[in-house]
């Protein structure tokens, strides 16, 4: 139980991130380059204030401000791909991953966190921030050979159903991942098997990891109904 509702901690923060999408997106929309960019400069900037004066009592706005940038952030990315060539991506995507992660160098050797992401992430800081930054660069620019990628692995009837799944769920999936951690451990108990997989870390993601991905689609596609009450447009 401690596991299962220690996952419900973006709840609150999801709410407040959909509350405020409505005016994100005008915000996006208005004509005045100044106007679009204020959110995507006040919410690191939030971030690294709330991390500099040390405000835990307030982590739900922390967290929310963390999330919103990257919400914010994905109305320019649909535009971007769409618009740009890899070749015009090139430049910007390789200067944002070359800034992003030498930040993230530049913020741990000056104590303000560790190269433990998972650490850094509750609540989210500045160096965080900046190595999603870097990676999601790349994301940015590898964006046409990953999809071509998933493409092909659709071609296999599990994958495609797996990840429709993943695709048509996105908003709550995540929530049955514990559940389905909490599942597979129990079958590995029960076989014996979980002694011998955590002797060797990388048989035991190999096992795991697309068993577990399956066991969250299957949750997930029981529970899609839910899913649909929520469903927005933007």
């Amino acid at each position: 139980m401690p596991y299962l509702s220690w996952a419900m901690w973006f709840i609150p923060v999801y709410l407040l991130v959909m509350a405020i999408i409505p005016v994100l997106k005008q915000v996006f929309l208005s004509e005045a380059w100044q106007i679009r960019i204020f959110p995507a400069v006040f919410f690191p900037s939030l971030v690294a204030l709330f991390q500099w004066m040390g405000w835990q009592e307030h982590k739900l706005l922390w967290e929310t401000a963390f999330y919103a940038f990257w919400v914010y952030a994905g109305f320019f990315f649909i535009r971007y791909i769409h618009e740009k060539s890899a070749r015009e991506k090139l430049f910007p995507c390789l200067t944002g991953t070359i800034i992003g992660l030498a930040l993230t160098v530049a913020v741990f050797c000056s104590d303000f966190g560790s190269l433990d992401m998972q650490a850094n992430k509750f609540p989210p800081n500045i160096i965080f921030f900046c190595y999603t930054f870097g990676i999601m660069s790349i994301v940015v620019f590898l964006i046409e050979p990953i999809h071509h990628f998933i493409q092909c692995l659709q071609k296999n009837s599990i994958f495609n159903w797996i990840f429709s799944v993943y695709r048509d769920n996105c908003y709550s999936v995540y929530l049955y991942h514990p559940f389905a951690f909490l599942i597979l451990k129990g079958v590995l108990h029960l076989l014996h098997l979980d002694s011998f997989l955590h002797q060797y870390p990388i048989l035991l993601t190999v096992v795991c990891y697309p068993l577990l991905l399956v066991m969250a689609a299957v949750i997930a596609r029981f529970f899609s109904p839910l899913e649909k009450l929520k469903r927005i447009k933007i």
